[in-house]
Formats: structure tokens, C-alpha cells, sequence
């Protein structure tokens, strides 16, 4: 796969996140509101639109890209298949179905993890897991502030 391949699928999601942001930054804030905000369409219909139809084409390109080199990593490939699949769903199932796109969110995010972790043990990045550790500690603090 070239570089420019793994660069488009490394910044599509936060491109997309992006465009969603600007047509909803009258009202959407990064203080009060989460990324899903911007894919309800009680919201904004616009920004539903882009984000939830470009995670969904997100997750496709995704999905694609872990079948193409399951031949390489079998584990790898198969837990970011995963990734991909509760990807459309987030994007599918968006934060108007309630609970629903909650579980569907978490579940998201702990295969998001597992893949994370994975890669770090796979290649003995010091430097990921140090990133991974910063991410898991925000997230404990952010939440138990709530």
C-alpha cells in the first residue's frame, strides 16, 4: 500500500469530523457537546449528513484495507475488521437512537482499544503505549469529573 494510501486512512475520520464541525459551529462546542452531537440530525441535518455518510465510507475503505492485508497480520486484520464494522454502526446508529448508539459507541471504542494495545505488543512501541497510557488517564479523569 503506498503512503499516500495510509496517510488518506490515518486523517480521513478527523477530515471528516472537520467538515461536519464547520457547517455546526454556531452551536456545537468541544466543551459541551461530544462528536456525536454532530451526527444527530435533531441537530443539524447537514452536519448528520456528512459525518454519518462519511463514516460510513470510512468504514468501508477500512474494512477493505484489513481484508487486503489479512495475509499479513491475520489478528491485526481481523480486530480492525471489527473496528470498521462497529464504526458503520456508530455512524448508522446515530446518537438519536439513545441507548442504542450508546452501546454501540462503547463497544466501538473498547475494539478501538484491544486494536490499540494490540499493535503496541505487536511492535513494542514504547511510544504508542505512553500515548495509549495519556489517553486512558484523560479519560478516567475526564469521567470521573463528570
Amino acid at each position: 500500500m503506498s503512503r499516500v494510501s495510509k496517510v488518506v486512512i490515518c486523517f480521513l475520520p478527523i477530515l471528516i469530523i472537520l467538515i461536519s464541525y464547520i457547517i455546526s459551529h454556531r452551536w456545537w462546542s468541544i466543551y459541551s457537546n461530544a462528536i456525536s452531537d454532530l451526527g444527530n440530525p435533531e441537530y443539524s441535518i447537514y452536519s448528520s449528513l456528512v459525518l454519518n455518510i462519511g463514516l460510513t465510507i470510512y468504514s468501508f475503505i477500512l474494512f477493505t484495507y484489513a481484508s487486503k492485508y489479512e495475509y499479513i497480520n491475520s489478528v491485526s486484520s481481523k480486530i480492525l475488521k471489527h473496528v470498521s464494522i462497529l464504526l458503520a454502526l456508530v455512524a448508522c446508529i446515530n446518537e438519536s437512537f439513545g441507548i442504542y448508539h450508546y452501546v454501540i459507541s462503547v463497544l466501538f471504542f473498547i475494539s478501538l482499544a484491544c486494536f490499540v494495545l494490540y499493535y503496541i505488543i505487536k511492535r513494542r512501541s514504547i511510544l504508542m503505549m505512553i500515548l495509549f497510557s495519556i489517553c486512558v488517564i484523560n479519560i478516567v479523569v475526564y469521567t470521573s469529573c463528570i
